[in-house]
């Protein structure tokens, strides 16, 4: 802001009736200047001394977010002198608030900070921080602070002031701002308002018309101008229509929205209709209100009167709203292409993409391959595959026979070369193995540890012929006695996994509850819950018996295939589980008055609830792909992740004296729990070749298993038993094949179940370090809090009742030892399962397609249940299908979509209401295939459209006129198209004898000798020199280039384009209804190879308003291998031409 306040405002009401002006002075009375609730300090006007009078607001006062402060002096202030440190207005924790400073014009002693007025709809960008921000205001004077506000004398402060204030907690807009101006937002027009409403021309900001109060109230641009028609090619023709208020406007997306406020045109019929128009608010709380800016998308209708329409729903910052439509203060009437009569004639224009943005660039739809790379150098085929084989790229590393070898993802050396002879080494570092072959025989394994994410990248084929794991480390029982004072440390997670919450962790006094396990990558907290300790003032043991811990948390229960609606209790690690109860004569640490102690709960999950489990997954997926409701949908998480360690166990205490805590830890009092099972890492295979299981290979990343609390007497697990970590993340990608076909449909060849949680009383109901193979019989919850011990009661009462159905189901699974047990008191919850994926090219086995998984037994999809627990994300488990596709981030086809490009008023044809006809250009590609047309390593080029006999040294034209001009007979042009647009020869070719140039720009004009075309060439390139030859002009649609070589298309790639049409629907969007019988919303156009077929359907021309194009890439045409140096070709743009 400037020194200086505006005067003058008016407020539209009606075509007849104007508001007198409001003033500047009223309005910083109103919002800055009020006496009320004004901080006061001695030194007023007329004291010898430069001091700060008065602070508009109070020490401790709520304080709108848009509302002004101003700081009134004892003399006139030097505005030099004012900034963030003579006058520091900050939040508590030192972010500053934004604003203007400014001195009132009317006083020249008072300084006025406006904060920044929100533009956004989360108000995120307010200058004073909504939701009970606090704010120091700090006016330091010569005492102290090293620099001060100076008078004009330059009199230093004597006198300076410090207070707080904070903005409101209230979302409702009437709370959070000031409204400085009374009634509801209106357009400001000349000559009532120096700052008027105005249309903004060729995206200058300086080159205005503005809309002015005629004789009839009616606002008008000035008489006899005509709106150009915001030509896509054109840039002088674009147009933005700015609409000034009188008072700042709410910044809600709901308030800045073409449902509020909108272009229209008039129809013959004397109706009106929308133009497709995007809506910005530019600023807000300046001096004069607000701006806010519609901008056409498309050619605007031709001929037509169009006006700007603000409903009855378009509001202030408080609310405030017009009554009725305000729909006559911006009329205005748009161009048309004319001959030189003034009879209006063919024109056209076109959408060319260069690719610079990605405005444009579809990124809802579905596809089924990765998506093309749309960036600043073009629509390139997309490889995001960063292997490089390597040493020389040819490293394959096979791990020996009878090997069991560790992979720290810290730092490993892996011994290999071609064939898997140890010709070289290379460092495998934080996780990431760079090979072509992987190979682990059957005689062997290869575990993971370290606290990394475990990635293969393999530009060959991987095969696995023995155990490769990713798991998590299983607790150790605790075998001491009467030892408090020594922790029971958990497990340790392994590829990034999160370790077991630490049992008994306080040594100089006792644990009131076992840590919580951590999440993924040693996240604290992440894990399960600790269970809580038990304490007893007698000497019974089982009469304190602590709570188990948690297990951890990754992914969600698998359900159970004969009762869909219960989890799967056929083993542990497929479901995640709380703690369970400690001893029911126990007390509780957390609560001392209450019996039993609680389990720990189960651990958070990493996943939101928001999109239920549909996005619990890493990278994007088709979501029912091959069907009509196919969608695309993109995983919550951001990278490969990791398990969760379990909750440590509860102490269990006795306390002669029956009050807790006790005074001293006494060891023989004291039983400890166990430490919590760690979390199973993350293991992820990239591949060019195949990723091969065979029928002795397994993969595994199951969580560690807890185990059981301390004894008193025998096994009788009186210490909490501990929870087991959660299964980890296997993710397996390929460009070839996924073969488990050789995997017995007996076994579990890929496992992220989680671990088991650790013996209760008894030394049942989990694990311990006799039991890792489930020789026991798993607890479970029931979710009664009360019963006979061991069958459905005794559980924690936070704990939800069990569905009958899941009750049923319970009591007749047993487990691998063929029982069933309900709550084991003491005992620890289950790791739940971890996340498994599987990226393929193709799912599909409709022919000719066949799937790029190899499945096991018969071969079919439904046996894949049979060899992988928990189920692969996107199968079904009980219909024993894929539902969704996860999608490869590399591989052969890579493709891209335009969003619905809207093409406007093309077919609104001036005085008339029969529609214009449309037609599309494009050249370059095979009609029926839409393939790119090449031979021989190169794009095909098209024939040229002028091709003048005479060469260019010969007299007359064509002739060089300046170092980047030539001029053409544009007489001679195959087509009149490109004289009425001159401008969509740009990036065509022009030839001269044996040198090619790239058109920049070009221009027709005529004259009584003739009519001219002059075609401008890229001024960064190589100017016109002593140029000889044939002259030749050859279009180009688009351009393709192959490792920086324009035009190089070798033969192991294609690119396929395809257009597709739509009308707009009653809001003015692409209709996309699935119904073709409803009239209101019709189907688009389907996709065809050849634009032309668009010009007309079933023999009638089409009023299109919404055009498209997709394009797709295959880099391996000729069915080499994929490889680092496989060819990627790039369009550098691509344009699509219409007449109309």
């Amino acid at each position: 802001m400037n020194s200086s306040v505006r005067s003058g405002r008016i407020l539209w009401l009606s075509p007849t009736l104007l508001l007198p002006a409001i003033s500047a002075a009223a309005l910083l009375a109103s919002c800055s200047q009020s006496s009320v609730g004004a901080s006061s300090v001695p030194g007023g006007a007329g004291s010898a001394n430069f001091t700060l009078v008065s602070v508009s607001v109070s020490d401790q006062q709520v304080w709108q977010i848009n509302r002004a402060i101003s700081f009134t002096f004892s003399q006139a202030v030097d505005f030099g002198t004012v900034n963030l440190n003579t006058i520091n207005l900050q939040e508590l924790n030192g972010a500053p608030a934004v604003g203007d400073f400014f001195v009132d014009s009317l006083d020249p002693r008072t300084v006025v900070f406006q904060p920044v007025c929100p533009k956004s709809s989360s108000l995120s960008d307010a200058g004073f921080v909504p939701g009970g921000t606090r704010y120091r205001i700090h006016v330091p004077d010569e005492d102290t602070g090293p620099t001060t506000v100076r008078s004009m004398e330059q009199d230093t402060l004597k006198i300076g002031r410090t207070l707080t204030f904070e903005t409101p907690t209230s979302t409702q807009l009437d709370d959070l701002f000031l409204d400085p101006v009374a009634g509801p937002p209106s357009p400001l027009l000349l000559p009532f308002s120096s700052t008027a409403s105005y249309v903004e021309l060729g995206g200058d900001p300086q080159n205005r018309r503005f809309f002015e109060v005629g004789s009839t109230g009616t606002g008008h641009l000035p008489a006899g101008f005509r709106v150009p028609i915001n030509l896509y090619s054109d840039q002088t023709t674009q147009v933005v229509v700015v609409i000034e208020f009188n008072q700042p406007v709410s910044p809600s997306a709901e308030n800045i929205s073409t449902n509020r406020m909108f272009l229209q045109y008039k129809l013959e019929s004397g109706l009106w209709t929308g133009v497709a128009t995007e809506i910005e608010l530019a600023a807000n709380c300046t001096e004069t209100g607000s701006q806010v800016r519609l901008i056409p998308v498309g050619v605007l209708p031709q001929g037509r009167e169009l006006r700007v329409v603000i409903s009855p729903e378009f509001e202030d910052l408080v609310g405030d709203r017009n009554i009725v439509q305000l729909d006559d203060f911006a009329r205005m009437d748009s161009d048309f292409a004319q001959d030189g009569v003034g009879a209006p004639v063919e024109t056209a224009d076109e959408f060319l993409e260069g690719y610079l943005t990605g405005d444009f660039e579809d990124r809802l739809s579905a596809f089924d391959s990765p998506r093309a790379d749309w960036g600043p150098t073009g629509l390139s085929a997309s490889f995001a595959f960063d292997g490089t084989g390597g040493l020389g790229g040819e490293f394959d590393f096979h791990i020996p026979d009878n090997t069991d070898f560790v992979f720290d993802t810290n730092t490993t050396v892996l011994l290999g070369g071609p064939g898997g002879v140890h010709t070289g080494q290379q460092t495998a570092i934080n996780g990431r193995m760079n090979v072509r072959d992987f190979f682990l025989p059957a005689s062997s394994s290869m575990r993971i540890q370290g606290p990394n994410r475990a990635l293969i990248l393999a530009s060959g084929t991987v095969i696995i012929e023995g155990h490769l794991s990713v798991n998590g480390s299983n607790a150790a029982q605790v075998s001491t006695l009467n030892t408090p004072h020594q922790p029971e440390p958990g497990a340790a997670g392994q590829g990034g996994g999160g370790s077991g919450g630490t049992a008994s962790f306080l040594t100089t006094q006792v644990t009131p509850r076992g840590e919580n396990g951590f999440g993924a990558f040693n996240a604290p907290n992440g894990g399960g819950e600790g269970g809580e300790g038990g304490w007893s003032p007698t000497s019974t043991s089982t009469n304190r018996r602590a709570g188990g811990g948690g297990g951890g948390v990754f992914g969600a229960d698998v359900p159970a295939s004969t009762v869909p609606d219960c989890p799967d209790q056929s083993i542990y690690g497929l479901d995640a589980e709380a703690g369970f109860v400690g001893g029911p004569n126990a007390f509780s640490t957390q609560d001392t008055s209450r019996q039993p102690p609680w389990g720990g709960h189960e651990g958070p999950s990493p996943f939101s609830d928001f999109g239920g489990t549909d996005d619990d997954f890493w990278g994007t997926k088709r979501k029912e792909f091959d069907t009509s409701s196919e969608t695309l949908v993109t995983g919550e998480l951001l990278a490969a992740h990791a398990g969760a360690g379990g909750g440590g166990g509860g102490d269990a205490t006795r306390i002669p004296g029956g009050s807790y805590p006790p005074p001293n830890l006494v060891f023989g009092d004291s039983d400890k729990g166990c430490g919590g099972g760690g979390g199973a890492g993350s293991l992820t295979i990239l591949a060019l070749g195949d990723i091969v299981v065979t029928s002795t290979g397994e993969i595994t990343a199951i969580g560690g298993h807890g185990s059981g609390g301390e004894n008193t007497g025998g096994i009788n697990r009186i210490g909490g038993g501990s929870g087991g970590g959660s299964g980890g993340h296997l993710v397996l990608q390929t460009a070839g094949k996924i073969d488990l076909s050789d995997i017995p449909t007996t076994i579990k060849g890929i496992d992220a179940r989680g671990g088991e949680g650790g013996a209760g009383t008894g030394n049942t109901g989990g694990a311990n370090t006799s039991e890792l193979n489930n020789i026991r019989a798993d607890a479970k919850h029931s979710g009664f809090p009360s019963g006979p011990v061991g069958t459905t009661g005794d559980d924690n009462p936070w704990i939800p009742t069990i569905a009958q159905e899941c009750f049923d189901y319970n009591a007749t699974t047993p487990t691998t030892a063929g029982t069933t047990k309900y709550v084991v008191r003491g005992t620890g919850g289950d790791g739940g399962p971890g996340v498994i994926q599987m990226h393929v090219g193709n799912l599909s086995s409709q022919a000719p397609l066949t799937p790029d998984i190899l499945y096991p037994g018969a071969g079919f999809e439904s046996t894949l249940a049979s060899i992988v627990r928990p189920y692969p994300h996107g199968y079904d488990g009980t219909n024993k299908r894929w539902e969704d596709q996860l999608l490869p981030v590399f591989g052969r086809i890579s493709k891209a979509q335009t969003k619905w490009i809207p093409l406007g008023g093309v077919t609104v044809a001036p005085g008339t209401a029969v529609s214009d006809p449309l037609s599309f250009l494009f050249q370059g590609t095979d009609a029926m295939t839409g393939l790119v047309l090449s031979s021989g390593g190169a794009v095909v080029p098209q024939a040229a459209i002028l091709a003048p006999a005479s060469a260019v040294e010969d007299p007359g034209l064509p002739e060089i006129t300046g170092s980047h001009t030539l001029r053409f007979d544009a007489s001679e042009l195959a087509d009149d198209l490109y004289k009425t647009n001159a401008k969509l020869l740009r990036r065509f070719d022009l030839k001269v004898g044996l040198r090619s140039f790239t058109v920049a720009s070009a221009e027709y004009s005529t004259d009584g000798a003739g009519e001219y075309i002059d075609v401008t060439i890229e001024s960064s390139g190589v100017a016109f020199g002593s140029e000889f030859g044939q002259v030749e002009l050859i279009p180009r649609y688009f351009r393709v280039t192959t490792a920086g070589t324009v035009d190089a298309m070798p033969d192991s790639v294609s690119i396929k384009i395809e257009f597709q049409a739509t009308v707009k629907n009653t809001l003015g969007n692409p209709s996309l209804a699935d119904n073709p019988s409803t009239p209101e919303d019709e189907t688009p156009s389907p996709w065809n190879t050849d634009i032309t077929a668009l010009d007309t359907v079933s023999g009638q021309a089409k009023t299109w308003s919404f055009l498209r194009y997709r394009v797709a890439f295959d880099i391996g045409v000729n069915g080499d291998p994929l490889s680092a140096a496989t060819p990627r070709p790039s369009l550098e743009f691509l344009r699509m031409p219409f007449r109309f």
